[in-house]
């Protein structure tokens, strides 16, 4: 598909705190980040600032120290293939945040557990973009 925008440029630190954020989903499915380890899991901290706020994903950037602007984040769960993601976004409310003309650059994470969360995923799927 062209939408007439601009080459999003791929950036591999963007696709690692996507990756990042892609495994937390598993334990809270929102664009706020967990708030406390699940049992057994003590690799996420309990309370980070963020540039805008507490615990918000763009604190994924700041602990690995990738810079950004602003970072767009889309989320999707219990798709298979990449193509399954990027349908549910560009068919949900999600669409107009993916062709904002703005964005620069891009990241992907894909997480998958054989262990389904309670709602009952087991697939999570992130894209960042920076403007």
């Amino acid at each position: 598909m062209n939408a007439g925008l601009d080459e999003v440029v791929w950036d591999s630190d963007f696709a690692a705190c996507a990756r990042i954020r892609s495994e937390e989903l598993q334990y809270r499915y929102s664009h706020y980040r967990p708030t406390e380890p699940t049992k057994g899991n003590t690799k996420w901290p309990k309370l980070l600032t963020g540039k805008d706020g507490v615990y918000n994903c763009p604190s994924v950037a700041d602990e690995q120290g990738v810079p950004y602007t602003w970072v767009w984040e889309n989320i999707v769960a219990d798709r298979t293939t990449p193509e399954a993601a990027i349908k549910a976004w560009m068919d949900s409310g999600h669409k107009d945040n993916i062709l904002r003309e703005s964005h620069n650059r891009c990241g992907v994470g894909v997480y998958y557990t054989e262990t389904k969360s309670p709602e009952g995923h087991n697939w999570y799927w992130v894209i960042w973009f920076n403007e």
